[in-house]
């Protein structure tokens, strides 16, 4: 991969480092073992397609005019630009999740409103009733000759 783009590996690692962190890329890595018998293991290495080569060959093109990091931005995007992007996103969400709750907020508000009003009329209801059931009963009971009968 070096050879293709015209520059060392530890330049490419570099590259690829800051690619990362500027654009938010991230690579395939693959694992490839080492040593051999007992005591052999892996590392993990990066696993370029050819699109990521090309990609590196423009970055290289685009350094000496814009420097590293612009041309990194150029070829691979922006984090920034695309968490910003994300942000609003989510910010249009939350409004308008937000407008759909202020309106049900003020719906309730009303039917309580309303529902207490239903409720005071109810309970003036009840009371008169209750009374005129009261007066009723002690009407009853001074009559002689229902106080027989229930008797």
């Amino acid at each position: 991969m070096s050879e293709q783009v015209g520059k060392s590996t530890s330049t490419v690692k570099k590259w690829r480092s800051q690619i990362t962190k500027l654009s938010g890329y991230k690579f395939k890595f693959i694992k490839i073992p080492i040593g051999y018998g007992r005591g052999r293991g892996y590392n993990w290495v990066p696993s370029f397609t050819d699109e990521e080569v090309e990609k590196f060959i423009q970055t290289s093109n685009l350094i000496a005019d814009n420097g590293l990091d612009k041309a990194i931005r150029m070829v691979w995007g922006d984090l920034n630009t695309l968490l910003e992007e994300e942000r609003e996103s989510e910010l249009s969400i939350l409004r308008h999740s937000l407008g759909r709750l202020n309106s049900s907020q003020l719906a309730l508000k009303i039917e309580v409103k309303s529902l207490s009003s239903e409720n005071v009329k109810l309970r003036q209801r009840v009371h008169t009733f209750e009374t005129k059931l009261s007066d009723l009963i002690k009407k009853l009971s001074e009559n002689k000759k229902i106080k027989k009968l229930i008797e």
